[in-house]
Order: structure tokens, then C-alpha cells, then sequence
């Protein structure tokens, strides 16, 4: 016999996304906001950047959040643009 909610099946529901608790709903929804409160402050891109070859992964990871190296980046964006006017 079926119940009303459907076949029981053994797999547990697989293919199902696992429920969020309120906690992490709140938290993602506090990053997108963040997000698009940065963005209207102080518009930005995203770049994806790889590794070189020839660097550890840990080195390479240590540029997030690196302040130095997004100041240098910044100064190369606005080289680069720059030199794009001419």
C-alpha cells in the first residue's frame, strides 16, 4: 500500500538538496546584500585568475585577501586602461 505522501523509497531522497536552517538562509542572504551594497559603493569585476606554474597552491591562495596585491592589481587595471585612451 501507498501512502498519501508517495512511494517510500530506500535511497533516503537522493537527488534532494538538504534543507537549510535559518541561520544559513540569513547568512546567504546577508552576502548577496553585502555584495550589491559594495557594488553601488565602489563598482568592481571579477576576474578569474590560475595559478603559475612553479607556485605552491598554499602561496598562490595566500593572494586572497592579500591588500598589497589588490593595490597592485588596482594600479595595473588603471595602467592599463589608460593606456587604452591613447
Amino acid at each position: 500500500m501507498v501512502s498519501a505522501d508517495g512511494p517510500k523509497s530506500e535511497e533516503g531522497g537522493l537527488g534532494r538538496r538538504p534543507v537549510k536552517r535559518a541561520s544559513e538562509v540569513a547568512m546567504d542572504e546577508y552576502a548577496r546584500i553585502r555584495d550589491q551594497v559594495d557594488y553601488a559603493v565602489r563598482p568592481f569585476i571579477k576576474i578569474r585568475v590560475y595559478m603559475p606554474e612553479g607556485i605552491s597552491e598554499d602561496e598562490f591562495k595566500s593572494l586572497e585577501g592579500d591588500e598589497e596585491f589588490e593595490k597592485r592589481v588596482e594600479r595595473l587595471a588603471l595602467e592599463y586602461l589608460l593606456s587604452r585612451r591613447k
